[in-house]
């Protein structure tokens, strides 16, 4: 059990290392995808949703500066636009307590190649809740009716 928590743990930081490199097009896509398939509190996911609309703008606008070959203050403007926005998504993600289920459903937005030990974040923790499953058989019973 040990070794599956520090493999874990290591899976973890490599892809908090793996979200800070990435480009802001896959934080997007793994953003939306964390809103599509994670169930949060509604006032969390609004939040979040209305949030995410805002950067996904701001990346629209950095684009089209960046295809036109603008350099212009507005240009530069809308690149500091989308890092504001995005570190707000990261307080959001902290705050509500969702960096764990960025990193399981969005996973595949964040590596570029597959985990280098060989099995996802979701795989290491569906084997360690089955671990968890099997060690819960071997507890004793208690006594609930005293």
């Amino acid at each position: 059990m040990a070794a599956l928590d520090l493999e874990i743990d290591r899976s973890r930081r490599e892809l908090t290392e793996a979200w800070a490199a990435a480009s802001s097009a896959d934080r997007i896509f793994a953003v939306d995808r964390l809103l599509r398939e994670d169930r949060m509190a509604p006032e969390l996911y609004e939040r979040l949703a209305a949030l995410q609309a805002l950067v996904r703008g701001a990346w629209v606008e950095v684009r089209v500066a960046s295809l036109a070959g603008s350099t212009s203050t507005a240009a530069r403007q809308a690149g500091l636009r989308l890092l504001l926005l995005e570190r707000e998504v990261d307080e959001l993600l902290d705050q509500g307590h969702l960096r764990e289920a960025l990193y399981l459903t969005a996973e595949g937005f964040l590596r570029r190649v597959p985990a280098p030990h060989g099995h996802s974040l979701r795989e290491l923790a569906r084997a360690r809740e089955r671990e968890l499953e099997r060690l819960v058989h071997f507890l004793p019973a208690q006594d609930v009716a005293s």
